[in-house]
């Protein structure tokens, strides 16, 4: 998962492989992810997992409803563009 954001954030992969990697995470199929489980899944996985700090700075934006959950389009645009969300 790591490796697919990685890519993403860098600008070297499409959106349909890192869609995929959240959709793996979506296990009610609703279309969101709570951003809790995403941030321990970044500090736990890879072979250098992020510390507390830098996963907080890199999901800051990723709750743009403010209600804990992901939502995999909204991150996207994010993603895409993180200077228009903020």
């Amino acid at each position: 998962f790591r490796h697919i954001m990685t890519k993403k954030f860098l600008g070297e992969d499409d959106d349909s492989s890192f869609v995929h990697a959240l959709e793996m995470l979506d296990t009610n199929k609703d279309g969101y992810i709570p951003l809790a489980e995403l941030r321990n899944i970044l500090m736990r996985e890879g072979t250098q997992p992020l510390s507390e700090q830098e996963a907080d700075e890199l999901l800051m934006f990723a709750d743009v409803e403010g209600d804990g959950l992901i939502e995999y389009k909204g991150f996207l645009r994010w993603l895409s563009n993180p200077g228009a969300m903020q």
